[in-house]
């Protein structure tokens, strides 16, 4: 509640990474997917926000992603069910072997951040020119928001919707 400044903003989101698009395969957002979604319902740094797509996560099944000691994944177990299920993109069922485009950080798409390493050498669309992710995150608020965040817009922890978890 109250005033928030452009401090108040890189100081919640300090990082400066630099940003990127870079082309997947609906195989590899599956998985980009079921890694964001190995530890839920607890919370999980790494869990991929995504726009223009929806899925569901079924809980009740055993994450079926491998990963390393360091949380980088390694693969799924295909002997589990998956977590991730009836994945839409833009209102389309997720066809795994279409090319998609991913926006995001440089740290992440590009260097295995966050262990996303099932997207290492992803076919980079666009970095040079991009603004940093506080930049962005600055515009927004001060263009998109016109400075004013309400809790009809903000106030459902939940988010709105397009990600079920079962």
């Amino acid at each position: 509640v109250g005033d928030v400044s452009r401090k108040t903003l890189m100081d919640i989101n300090p990082w400066g990474n630099a940003m990127c698009v870079v082309e997947i395969t609906g195989k590899q957002l599956l998985y980009v997917l079921e890694h964001g979604a190995r530890s839920c319902p607890e919370s999980l740094g790494g869990f991929f926000q995504i726009s223009g797509a929806s899925f569901e996560i079924h809980t009740y099944n055993e994450s079926p992603v491998i990963t390393d000691q360091n949380g980088n994944f390694i693969g799924i177990d295909e002997t589990k069910e998956p977590r991730v299920q009836n994945v839409l993109v833009n209102g389309e069922a997720l066809d795994l072997e279409k090319k998609y485009t991913v926006a995001g950080s440089q740290y992440v798409l590009t260097e295995g951040g966050d262990g996303l390493t099932m997207i290492e050498g992803a076919t980079v669309v666009a970095k040079d020119g991009l603004p940093c992710d506080y930049d962005m995150l600055i515009k927004y608020f001060t263009e998109g928001l016109a400075g004013n965040i309400t809790a009809d817009m903000y106030g459902n922890p939940d988010g709105d919707g397009r990600i079920a978890i079962y």
